[in-house]
């Protein structure tokens, strides 16, 4: 039962179309934007606001 869902899925998948990939945005500060760098940036906003 569980082998007969996973097929399923997978031939479900290999017929849907991929969305285009998303445009690369320019980069900021020298580095790519990662998740990392972006919460980074997010917490220091945070700890800047709640020092103002």
């Amino acid at each position: 039962m569980l082998s007969n869902n996973i097929k399923g899925q997978s031939r479900q998948l290999s017929h849907r179309q991929l969305p285009p990939p998303a445009p690369v945005l320019p980069k900021m500060e020298g580095c790519l934007p990662t998740r990392a760098t972006a919460t980074k940036k997010y917490k220091d906003n945070l700890i800047a606001d709640v020092n103002d």
